[in-house]
């Protein structure tokens, strides 16, 4: 789970919105995805997501 918003970016599906993933995990993420907004949060609800 600490990395399905990897698997969710990846399908397009967080374009646009806000997420969250692993601390370990976010540099990794911003690197191959830098047009998602990944917070720091432990968890992130944007609207419908």
């Amino acid at each position: 789970m600490d990395t399905g918003s990897y698997l969710l970016a990846r399908a397009g599906l967080l374009n646009g919105y806000r997420c969250t993933i692993h601390w370990e995990d976010r540099e990794i993420l911003l690197e191959h995805l830098p047009q998602l907004i990944v917070s720091s949060r432990l968890f992130e609800i944007d609207r419908d997501r």
